[in-house]
């Protein structure tokens, strides 16, 4: 139970993120955002989970497959709260799914700190096998990283985007 409470308080940890949008009402920006939606994922069916006035919500999920490792999956929760010229947001809930089970995107960062530190006290096959696997944990999170960055700069450049003059 100590370890269900120190997962979930990992994965709370973060602030939400305001965005200003001058001239836009919010039932204008919920719309944009619901575009947004659209065109990021394959199907925004699928990915929105709440979507009404001034609340909307998004499940996301990214894959990283390597091969001879399998695949490891990311998924978030995108929740945006939305008034009138403005709209604050938040990414949270962000687990990483391998077939070793799910845990914090965090903690697969720790852990990949915590391989390279016991591998230096190894030798030979248990060194190697232990570093192998680590770099691909390392290179899912960077991947995930990679990703939540680019939905994070995509969401605040949605203001900056808009030409309605065409």
């Amino acid at each position: 139970m100590v370890m269900v409470l120190l997962i979930c308080g990992m994965a709370t940890a973060q602030e939400y993120k305001v965005v200003g949008w001058p001239g836009k009402s919010s039932v204008e920006i919920l719309d944009e955002l619901r575009i947004w939606t659209a065109s990021t994922f394959n199907s925004a069916k699928d990915v929105i989970q709440l979507d009404k006035e001034g609340r909307f919500i998004v499940k996301g999920v990214d894959n990283y497959s390597v091969a001879g490792s399998g695949l490891y999956t990311l998924s978030y929760t995108m929740d945006f709260k939305i008034k009138d010229e403005k709209f604050r947001y938040i990414i949270k809930d962000e687990f990483v799914s391998s077939l070793a089970g799910v845990l914090p995107l965090d903690k697969l960062k720790s852990t990949v700190a915590e391989n390279r530190t016991a591998a230096e006290t190894m030798r030979g096959a248990a060194k190697k096998g232990l570093l192998q696997g680590t770099e691909v944990m390392d290179g899912a999170a960077k991947r995930f990283d990679a990703t939540l960055e680019a939905i994070r700069m995509s969401i605040e450049a949605l203001p900056k985007l808009e030409n309605d003059n065409w």
